[in-house]
């Protein structure tokens, strides 16, 4: 309604309101598919790219193990946390041009792709602990740059 007086205030015309609702109405639809898509992608990329290199690894913290990719040996570590509900498998297109600069450290949470999963709670201390576990059994030097996805 604030919006359709806004409108008629600026003269504008019945048709050009419509293409205005029309253009939300499209853009909310945009948004669902998009989130739509990286699900599905997500998926795909595991069922299709799900491949192991001699630089995937199983580093074992606490009581369960976590699915690790490492590259590249440089002064600083990259470190890439998968998000979204996907593992590593999306990022292992991105770590090979990455390792060039940095090194590079792709892992996939617990309860991910080939990571164990675990029973007790996934809290955001819960899974910080684990990503600093992971360094100090990695044997990771800092300086770190984390990106995270989703």
């Amino acid at each position: 309604m604030k919006l359709r007086k806004q409108l008629i205030k600026s003269n504008l015309s019945l048709q050009s309101m419509k293409t205005i609702k029309l253009g939300h109405q499209l853009q909310k639809g945009l948004k669902f598919f998009a989130i739509t898509l990286l699900g599905g992608f997500c998926f795909i990329q595991g069922a299709v790219e799900n491949i192991e290199t001699p630089q995937d690894k199983m580093i074992s913290i606490s009581d369960h193990a976590l699915h690790t990719l490492s590259l590249g040996e440089v002064e600083f570590t990259v470190i890439f946390e998968s998000g979204f509900g996907c593992d590593l498998t999306h990022l292992r297109k991105v770590a090979p041009a990455i390792s060039k600069q940095a090194k590079v450290v792709v892992y996939s949470r617990a309860g991910y792709g080939k990571s164990d999963p675990v029973t007790r709670a996934r809290t955001l201390i819960a899974t910080s602990n684990e990503l600093s576990q992971l360094i100090t059994v990695a044997e990771l030097k800092p300086h770190f740059i984390l990106v995270g996805h989703s």
